[in-house]
């Protein structure tokens, strides 16, 4: 893992920490296939990938859009939607609440409460406004 892949997961922990306690409730999405044909490196047997893609009301893949974990903050090393509108980050192995918040500016943000038991994939759908 690169520099900039541990800080994240560094952030991802702590954000983890501080968010254990709070309450958010679950928003549903739509799981979208596994498939992707950008080279990303392979999670490490201790991790978990969530991944997926975001799309817009038309289905129109939505670049630039940061994916924040924990406070609705994003940040220079916050991952962001490539030109599919596909992201991915990598958690420890671990049965831990994540709240995900997506966003970019001229869209609603969109926030997303997640149990990871296992690698899952996300559909996302962000509408303007």
């Amino acid at each position: 893992m690169g520099g900039a892949a541990v800080l994240a997961v560094v952030l991802v922990i702590a954000f983890v920490v501080a968010i254990r306690g709070a309450g958010a409730p679950a928003t549903s999405v739509t799981a979208a296939p596994a498939a992707s044909d950008t080279a990303t490196p392979t999670p490490g047997p201790q991790a978990w990938r969530l991944d997926g893609v975001v799309i817009d009301e038309q289905g129109k893949p939505v670049e630039g859009v940061c994916v924040g974990l924990g406070p609705a903050v994003c940040t220079d090393v916050n991952p962001r939607t490539d030109a599919k509108g596909r992201w991915f980050i990598d958690l420890p192995k671990a049965s831990v609440d994540y709240d995900f918040h997506f966003t970019k500016p001229g869209y609603k943000q969109f926030d997303m409460h997640v149990r990871a038991v296992t690698s899952q994939t996300f559909q996302i759908t962000l509408t303007r406004g």
